[in-house]
């Protein structure tokens, strides 16, 4: 859905630039000393995160992840799938399908593929000899830069790193400002998180709760739509 960020196609919420795929590379971050540093954190005991995600409080759909841990390894799976209609006619559908691998904290490949309503996007990251190859429809390859992750969100360490998107392999440049600590309602709970709000090619809200587990996303459209994640 869009080329960046967060997933979400510029038609439905935050531009060309996107919101889920991928935050990126240089993001200008606020002090590194209030970002968070660990090169894994935020996987739940139940080794998944799944939400359900909303249009102007309408559902639209589902993203999920899922950790398969394994020695000093870790694979996490990405799978979104979003509909949206009108009058019970589909307008529009957007849909990701992608895979990390980790080891011993660090991102040694990804692989990204999206169907955004017909329009195919990829991207394929391989470290090799220590350096992070991407590749992907939006250009030419490169060798990202150092520490870079691929933008899924899940890991909140993405805010302190060069970002890559996971539907395209593209860079992008965002502004990370922390918001300090938050409150919740998360599944009729109360959970405390803490707070980071993205600008730039997009404009996104991002809540990781206390263990470092990815709680809340909320973002807006060009033309003024909500898209709002609430735990499944």
């Amino acid at each position: 859905m869009g080329e960046g960020a967060v997933f979400i196609s510029p038609r439905l919420t935050v531009g060309r630039r996107g919101v889920i795929a991928g935050i990126a590379a240089g993001a200008t971050a606020a002090s590194a000393a209030l970002l968070p540093r660990p090169a894994l954190a935020g996987i739940p005991a139940s080794n998944q995160i799944a939400f359900e995600v909303l249009r102007n409080a309408k559902p639209i759909g589902a993203h999920s992840v899922t950790f398969t841990p394994a020695r000093a390894a870790l694979e996490v799976r990405i799978q979104i799938d979003l509909v949206v209609r009108w009058a019970g006619l589909v307008l529009y559908r957007y849909a990701v399908r992608g895979n990390e691998t980790w080891r011993d904290g660090v991102l040694i490949a990804a692989q990204g593929e999206t169907n955004d309503d017909g329009t195919r996007h990829a991207m394929r990251a391989t470290r090799r000899d220590g350096r992070l190859l991407v590749e992907g429809t939006h250009g030419p390859s490169y060798v990202a830069p150092e520490k870079s992750i691929v933008s899924t969100h899940w890991n909140p360490a993405q805010l302190g790193a060069p970002m890559i998107s996971v539907q395209d392999g593209q860079l992008l440049d965002f502004r990370i400002d922390p918001r300090g600590r938050a409150t919740i309602t998360s599944r009729d709970a109360k959970v405390e998180t803490d707070h980071f709000a993205l600008s730039g090619p997009a404009t996104l809200e991002l809540w990781y709760d206390r263990r470092g587990i990815w709680s809340k996303l909320q973002a807006v459209s060009w033309e003024g739509s909500t898209i709002e994640y609430r735990p499944a």
